[in-house]
């Protein structure tokens, strides 16, 4: 699995893990403004991407 940041393994959500939990799409990013939860796009278009779990978390 590669580097995510914090927003992104935050804004996940059940039916953004597919193929059995193999891999995770990363789609959006979460933070937190003025005490409100915000989810957004990632910070650039490279961001948007599918990344594979490593074997001992599934």
């Amino acid at each position: 699995m590669g580097r995510q940041r914090v927003g992104e393994l935050l804004a996940l959500t059940p039916r953004k893990v597919i193929d059995d939990i193999e891999s995770l799409n990363i789609a959006e990013t979460y933070k937190r403004e003025d005490g409100k939860d915000i989810f957004d796009d990632p910070k650039t278009e490279n961001s948007f991407r599918t990344v594979s779990m490593l074997d001992f978390l599934y």
